[in-house]
């Protein structure tokens, strides 16, 4: 289906056309924050055009089976569920930005366990995954 890093190097997603059905693995974390790996490949901003290519791709009314979900959230949803995690992932670069941009070091901004506003759901950002947004926008620093 992509061609870029997004979760990792080596993401796969099964669509079962006849069913009308479409597997994301972890490419989706409903409702809970996702794990970003750097070391396996993880590209936050492939990440984000990977989804926006299967909101557009995608029927309407497809079905999405997510690899994870917070506790309590279902792990299958619709084309909604993809554009918010697709703005949670933006917003998490906003924010790392918006930081760098403020002068703070990768200590000060990785230390920092905030919860971005538009998604309380998610939790506290952890230190891996500022870490990995940091590393992702300030690459050999």
């Amino acid at each position: 289906m992509h061609d870029w890093p997004a979760h990792t190097g080596g993401d796969g997603i099964i669509s079962f056309e006849q069913a009308n059905v479409v597997h994301m693995g972890d490419l989706v974390f409903n409702l809970r924050l996702p794990a970003l790996d750097r070391p396996g490949g993880c590209r936050i901003t492939g990440w984000i055009a990977l989804l926006e290519r299967i909101v557009r791709e995608y029927p309407a009314d497809a079905i999405y089976i997510f690899g994870r979900a917070g506790p309590g959230v279902a792990v299958t949803g619709r084309k909604d569920d993809l554009r918010l995690q697709r703005d949670f992932l933006s917003a998490l670069l906003d924010h790392v930005r918006a930081e760098i941009a403020a002068g703070k070091s990768r200590d000060e901004i990785v230390k920092a366990a905030v919860e971005l506003k538009s998604f309380p759901e998610h939790g506290p950002l952890t230190d891996r995954v500022l870490t990995a947004a940091y590393e992702e926008l300030t690459p050999g620093a």
